[in-house]
């Protein structure tokens, strides 16, 4: 089964959110962030936006708002609203647990997974 069509600014806030969680454990890999490219490329991109460019901008707000809890549930609550139905927040729930897979989940990721769990309400 294919991905089901995303606007592009669902293809942003699968973005935002893959990336949120490379920031979740306070390392970058440059493994996560290749992993994020292909992830996004796979989709419904705009082709006149870089992929590396917005993930660029998309970890410096993840970075304005990994410091607070609260920014960090509003960013991802703004991101579930964008996404709308349950399929496009499982699925990406599921790119973002993949993601979080390639280097091994610690602590700090499985608190991030439960909570955009909760947020996502899948």
């Amino acid at each position: 089964m294919s991905d089901p069509k995303l606007t592009q600014k669902q293809c942003e806030a699968v973005a935002d959110i893959l990336v949120l969680a490379m920031c979740a454990d306070g390392h970058f890999s440059l493994l996560e962030e290749e992993k994020i490219q292909a992830k996004i490329c796979g989709m419904d991109w705009d082709p006149d936006l870089s992929p590396s460019t917005y993930i660029n901008l998309s970890i410096a707000r993840a970075r304005d708002v990994m410091d607070s809890t609260e920014k960090t549930k509003a960013y991802m609550e703004t991101r579930a609203q964008i996404l709308g139905n349950s399929e496009l927040r499982d699925l990406t729930l599921k790119k973002t647990v993949e993601l979080i897979n390639v280097d091994g989940m610690n602590l700090d990721e499985c608190v991030f997974i439960a909570q955009l769990r909760a947020i996502f309400q899948v």
